[in-house]
């Protein structure tokens, strides 16, 4: 529950996947220990919402300094190979200033999309750069 004591907190992670590969790890174990394990073990500690890649937001927290210590703990008894790979880790009071998504959405709703330019391909390139030689030789 929200009080004004309590805030939100974001944590993010980057693993060290070429170690991973060395240690032999494949590229689909990579990916499920990223889509699945640790995103299960982030939500069991109660980051509960996956905002995108290797960034999880929590519920409300009152203290940054129990949240460190219990990620530490949980790691050390549940995963401790985690730390193996591990090339950053981060944690981050959230202030979210405003969610402007309504509005930007409410904004663009006259908006159209443009029809795709088309674009030059070799061979129009080729035969432009025939046309400047000619110039060229016919001194214009």
């Amino acid at each position: 529950m929200k009080n004004s004591k309590n805030k939100i907190f974001v944590v993010s992670f980057d693993l060290d996947t070429k170690l991973m590969e060395a240690a032999g790890y494949d590229k689909s174990k990579i990916s499920g220990t990223y889509q699945r394990d640790l995103k299960a073990f982030l939500i069991e500690l109660g980051f509960f919402k996956h905002i995108q890649g290797s960034l999880y937001r929590t519920e409300y927290y009152s203290n940054q300094e129990n949240l460190k210590a219990s990620i530490i703990e949980a790691v050390r008894e549940e995963c401790p190979e985690f730390v193996l790979y591990l090339k950053s880790m981060e944690l981050y009071e959230f202030t979210k200033i405003s969610d402007i998504t309504p509005q930007m959405k409410n904004a663009l709703t006259k908006v159209t999309r443009k029809k795709p330019i088309k674009k030059k391909g070799i061979k129009s390139k080729v035969i432009i750069e025939k046309k400047k030689e000619t110039k060229k030789s016919k001194g214009l």
